[in-house]
């Protein structure tokens, strides 16, 4: 995935004007824009009894679970998913950072959401937190947030 800064970059570099362009030159242009249109879907999946699969979040505790898709098209991130909670209590605060800068939320900016269970989820400084789930309860959720050009 790349952001506006690199293909632009890449476009100014390969397609120069008084450059002869080569093939593979052109195509890692267009790869870079078709993989902003047709972006990958990372499933980050952190699940009791199952492997972690994890590329761009890591989890706040061990057991505070989730299953969230991301979707990321030019600076717009799409999320889906829920927030499951093991702890033993009731829980409010943090459930997962999001470590891929091209996944990071725009700066100084928060993001909310309304959950399944009654509850909302709030992304601040590419951080996900939660304001309560019971122990054993799920809460399910969809947001939309902008990253950085």
């Amino acid at each position: 995935m790349a952001n506006k800064t690199t293909i632009t970059n890449l476009i100014n570099t390969n397609l120069a004007d008084s450059s002869t362009i080569l093939a593979s030159e052109h195509r890692e242009v267009e790869i870079a824009l078709l993989n902003e249109l047709f972006p990958t879907e990372y499933r980050e999946l952190h699940e009791q009894g199952i492997p972690d699969e994890l590329e761009i979040t890591t989890p706040e505790l061990s057991n505070l679970f989730y299953d969230i898709s991301f979707v990321k098209r030019g600076n717009t991130v799409y999320i889906n998913g829920y927030v499951r909670n093991k702890t033993g209590a009731i829980f409010s605060g943090k459930v997962l950072n999001i470590d891929t800068t091209e996944y990071n939320t725009k700066t100084n900016r928060q993001y909310y959401a309304s959950c399944s269970n009654g509850t909302n989820l709030e992304i601040q400084n590419s951080s996900i937190y939660i304001t309560e789930i019971a122990n054993g309860g799920h809460a399910y959720f969809s947001l939309t947030y902008q990253t950085n050009d």
